[in-house]
Formats: structure tokens, sequence, C-alpha cells
């Protein structure tokens, strides 16, 4: 999660890139025209410069629209990888596990997506797909996937 100070300013910078868009385009229009003289040119080019830094849209950061996160954006979906593949249920992951008594026991964490989902069952001794492979065709020792 974002701090919300950022997501703050990060909301502040679109505002003010939308205020300047249409100055900013008239003028990045007059500096690239080849008719336009050298005078105008410089004129339009001291005016971009006294503009805020905020007006231009580079400044702005394309955030998760979750949690506010910056990194691993995907633009298609507006959400990062991280919580894109949170909410990609069912998930297939890998698990570390030992065979004991003929129980399967897979190694987790409190707060890990697998202990959640077993703990919103109601029933207990949860049941989730499991998917194993013959210890000599696994590259990763006893490492399965484990379907949600």
């Amino acid at each position: 999660m974002a701090k919300r100070s950022k997501i703050a300013k990060n909301e502040q910078r679109r505002t003010v890139v939308a205020r300047y868009a249409e100055r900013r385009a008239e003028l990045e229009r007059v500096i690239a025209a080849p008719s336009t003289t050298p005078e105008d040119r410089l004129a339009a080019q001291q005016e971009l410069r006294r503009q805020p830094r905020d007006a231009s849209a580079t400044r702005v950061r394309n955030r998760d629209t979750v949690d506010g996160r910056p990194g691993g954006y995907l633009r298609v979906f507006g959400l990062s990888r991280i919580v894109f593949t949170q909410h990609a249920l069912p998930a297939i992951r890998p698990v570390n596990h030992i065979v004991r008594d003929g129980d399967i026991i897979v190694r987790t964490h409190h707060g890990a997506a697998l202990a959640a989902h077993v703990q919103d069952s109601q029933t207990p001794g949860s049941v989730v797909a499991y998917e194993g492979c013959d210890r000599d065709t696994c590259q990763r020792g006893n490492e399965m996937i484990l379907k949600l």
C-alpha cells in the first residue's frame, strides 16, 4: 500500500496537468513548427519553462487503483502486478510440503494467502486442490503445485 500523501500528491499533479494541458500543447506546436520565427520559438520556450514542473504529463505516476502501488503497473487493468495476481483466483502456487503418516502438510505462515483461504472455509480440515509430480521429474525437490 502506498502512502496516502504520495497518492494525494499524484492527484494534485493530475489537476495541474489538466489545467495547463491546452496551453502546453499550443506552445509545443509553436516550438515544433518549422514556419515559426526564432523570436517566437524562443518566447514559447521561455513561457514553457515558466510553467510549473508538475504541468508536464510525464510527472504523473501511473498507480494501482486499489492500493496506490506505483511499481509493476499493468496499464490494461489499472492494477499493479501484485494486486492483479492476488485477485486472480484460482491461483496456482508452488508450495513446500512434507508427507507424514499419509497426511500432506503444507508449510505456510499466518498472513499467507493459502492460510487465509483455508481459514475462510467453515469446515475443519479444508480441502484445496493439490497436484503433485514424481520426485524424479520435478526439478525443485519436494516443491509441488497447489491450486486454490
